[in-house]
């Protein structure tokens, strides 16, 4: 009975992230206020409980976004993109580097080869910058700050980011421009329904842990010089450093720009 009552303890945290989270009547992107109708909400809600109901694969999300979400914002905030997209990349990713669509996007925001190349991503035999949480992150701010250009709106931009700027034109409407509110029923598309659903399960849960089990540090990467040996002058376990920077292809850190590299400041996995 002791035993039970131990594991029962240890469970708890996580039995307390797998309950269901009400999805709100109104929700916030950026500026733009979002009303649910009841079909809406109950939609939303069909995919928030779908998101927690195995609570080891949420808390292990909740870990790495608790880890990563910092350094993407500092991104978006330099770059002027609203927070509440930094939940795109769980949805997109589960803020995997090395996450592979079978379209072939790569990396923690899913860039194609061409869209990567069009925001200044590098990709050859020594880096994939697909795979860089700074530099991809960056990419995929100006990426939907451009296609917001166009539609003045959050949600089509959001779009956009699944469809293309020529893809998602045939979802928006001309009240769309420059709107404060818009309206997310049951058919609204299922990007947007799936992105909000990421929003509303995720947000409550971060930042609850006094002692996170994962944070990052960026420390420049010396030009030519092994990952091995920096992380031998780090104090890093070289394959604990290197699963952090997949982005870096070759062994060493090439010498054509400077990077930096992503530091695990506690990863007991």
């Amino acid at each position: 009975m002791k035993r039970v009552y131990l594991l029962l303890l240890l469970l708890l945290p996580l039995l307390g992230t797998a309950q269901t989270v009400p999805v709100p009547a109104n929700l916030l992107l950026g500026n733009l206020r979002l009303r649910l109708t009841p079909g809406g909400q109950a939609a939303v809600q069909q995919k928030v409980d779908a998101l927690r109901r195995h609570p080891a694969s949420f808390q292990a999300k909740v870990v790495l976004a608790d880890a990563y979400f910092p350094i993407i914002d500092r991104v978006f905030q330099q770059e002027g993109l609203p927070l509440d997209f930094r939940y795109l990349a769980i949805h997109e990713s589960g803020l995997q580097g090395n996450a592979q669509s079978i379209s072939d996007a790569i990396g923690y925001w899913q860039f194609k080869r061409e869209a990567a190349l069009d925001f200044g991503l590098l990709m050859n035999e020594a880096v994939d910058e697909r795979k860089h949480i700074v530099a991809s992150s960056k990419a995929a701010a100006q990426y939907l700050l451009r296609n917001n250009k166009t539609f003045r709106n959050w949600i089509n931009s959001l779009i956009s980011y699944n469809l293309g700027l020529t893809g998602a034109k045939p979802y928006t409407l001309p009240t769309d421009y420059d709107a404060t509110e818009m309206e997310i029923t049951e058919r609204s598309n299922g990007y947007v329904l799936t992105f909000l659903a990421h929003k509303v399960a995720f947000e409550p849960a971060l930042n609850l842990n006094p002692q996170p089990p994962l944070l990052f540090q960026e420390f420049p990467a010396p030009a030519g010089q092994p990952l091995a040996l920096l992380a031998t002058s780090l104090r890093q376990d070289p394959e604990e450093l290197a699963k952090h920077n997949r982005w870096l292809l070759a062994p060493t850190v090439p010498t054509d720009r400077v990077y930096t590299v992503l530091v695990p400041i506690s990863d007991p996995a």
